[in-house]
């Protein structure tokens, strides 16, 4: 008892301190004591309150989730993601055989550079994104589409070179495939994130904009698995190789369907643009695009 003494002191001194220091209790303001003396204002207050509350969720339009048009728009616009992933790791699987057609080392210098030529083409496409972007998004997907569509025919015409025994030919044009696809994924990078941002509804733009990287992702695992079922089946590998330039040509064909992006029509062609493209993306009363 007598060493916990000093503990017990030193907690009985604190709340004196504390209470020392409390602010004093305010008298209730005369307003608040005729309130209280008055019930029937404070009933027709609550009922003022009340009616207000309902108002303003009369007026307030409801939620309509993800609109059927705007998912279609988004689906079209990340096909460059998924461009982007197909690129990423279609060499993975056939890296043997490509070599071998070749005939040259899956780890040496040759090989390398086919690989590592996309990421150079990349930051190209990336840098040369901006000044696209600004005469419009669908143009820099546009320029995307074209890119990646030419740098897949460009890896289909070396395997067909290979299976011919033009070997020097072959390698040439797998490395000018490999950087003018990293051209149009470069651009892909900063276009599909900027349209998907764009479009979006306030609410929905976190799940939109996260379907960029989950294209990249998907573009990954179905270069991966397409890899090993020709592997698997016999198939050359320049079918590998073209298949983004199928993708490219898809995209070319569905752009338009996607309107421009209300946020650069608004800045760059007038309010009514912006309009049009608001009312294309979603189905909303004439209110709410006005407002948005």
């Amino acid at each position: 008892v007598v060493s916990q003494l000093p503990v017990v002191l030193f907690f009985l001194g604190s709340l004196g301190s504390a209470a020392s220091f409390a602010p004093a209790a305010t008298p209730p303001s005369p307003h608040a004591q005729s309130t209280s003396r008055c019930p029937s204002l404070v009933s027709a207050r609550r009922v003022k309150a009340k009616s207000v509350a309902l108002t303003a969720a009369a007026v307030a339009p409801p939620s309509p989730g993800v609109p059927f048009r705007l998912a279609i728009v988004a689906a079209v616009a990340c096909q460059g993601a998924l461009q982007h992933g197909l690129q990423t790791g279609m060499l993975n699987v056939p890296q043997q055989a490509i070599a071998s057609s070749l005939g040259i080392s899956p780890t040496g210098v040759a090989f390398s550079a086919a690989v590592s030529i996309f990421c150079a083409g990349g930051l190209a496409g990336a840098q040369l994104a901006g000044g696209i972007a600004g005469n419009g998004r669908k143009k820099l997907l546009l320029s995307s589409g074209v890119f990646c569509t030419l740098g897949g025919l460009t890896q289909y015409a070396s395997g067909l070179l290979a299976t011919q025994g033009s070997v020097p030919a072959a390698l040439g044009l797998l490395i000018a495939g490999r950087l003018i696809a990293g051209v149009g994924c470069g651009m892909a990078t900063v276009g599909v994130p900027l349209y998907l941002g764009e479009i979006a509804p306030v609410d929905l733009r976190g799940a939109l904009g996260s379907l960029n990287q989950l294209g990249i992702c998907v573009g990954i695992f179905l270069a991966q698995a397409a890899g090993a079922a020709a592997a698997h089946c016999g198939v050359h590998w320049r079918f590998l190789l073209g298949m983004p330039a199928a993708l490219g040509a898809l995209t070319l064909a569905t752009l338009p369907l996607l309107p421009e992006t209300p946020s650069w029509s608004v800045t760059a062609t007038g309010k009514a643009a912006a309009v049009g493209a608001l009312q294309r993306l979603r189905p909303l009363g004439d209110g709410a695009i006005e407002a948005e």
